[in-house]
């Protein structure tokens, strides 16, 4: 089964490209492709972590059911854009999914077979956040049938994952020269840059003692100051 893209259709020339290529239903019936099968209701649910770090790896869930109480699915594709920052990972995403390396942003495709009625199918997508990445991400995942759907509003669904991410510096006074059993005061400067709100934060630091905050709490942007003791030896 080839899936090919039609852009302006109704025009003189319109163009084509080719979105994916499965394995189509058997049969003894004929010497060329089957003919198209009654119109079959597919669906899209895509799921993912709430949450994330940069650098970390990630993996969403995408769940395709036929929900047709008898026409049955020859197969689909789906197709998903990455957002920028995130890399495609396919040792650990299924095997029927890959990655336009050259595109910008990068497009998934996942190609599925046969789907009886009523039945469903997962596929994961795996990639890996850029280290420098502390934003919210949204992206949409689609699906679009062999056979022709006549509902379109499932045929599409959004995930969003957001960054948690926090950034610390550490000051003492640079005029201090102090002796043996002196204490020096640390300073520390906490800064929420993520994307999510940060509850019950605790800065510790093996050289220094109670250490206290302003808040332990902070929206994203925000920052506080943290103040701590460290005992000459």
């Amino acid at each position: 089964v080839y899936q090919v893209e039609v852009t302006n259709p109704s025009s003189a020339n319109p163009s084509f490209r080719a979105v994916s290529v499965s394995k189509g239903p058997e049969t003894n019936y004929n010497d060329g492709a089957a003919i198209p099968g009654s119109p079959v209701d597919l669906s899209i649910e895509k799921n993912g972590p709430a949450s994330y770090e940069p650098g970390d790896d990630l993996e969403f869930t995408l769940t395709v059911t036929n929900n047709s109480t008898v026409a049955a699915s020859s197969g689909s594709t789906i197709t998903d854009v990455l957002p920028a920052g995130l890399s495609f990972d396919p040792a650990n995403s299924s095997a029927s999914c890959s990655v336009n390396p050259d595109g910008d942003p990068q497009e998934v495709t996942c190609v599925t077979g046969q789907l009886s009625a009523g039945a469903s199918v997962d596929l994961t997508i795996a990639v890996t956040a850029g280290a420098a990445m502390t934003e919210c991400l949204v992206n949409t995942a689609s699906v679009l049938g062999n056979e022709a759907d006549n509902n379109a509003s499932n045929n599409t669904d959004t995930a969003e994952t957001c960054a948690r991410s926090i950034a610390i510096t550490k000051a003492t006074p640079t005029e201090l020269i102090p002796a043996e059993g002196e204490e020096v005061p640390y300073t520390f400067e906490v800064t929420n840059t993520g994307a999510l709100p940060i509850t019950e934060m605790v800065v510790t630091d093996p050289n220094a003692t109670d250490i206290t905050c302003d808040t332990d709490e902070l929206a994203p942007g925000e920052s506080t100051t943290c103040t701590g003791i460290h005992v000459v030896t």
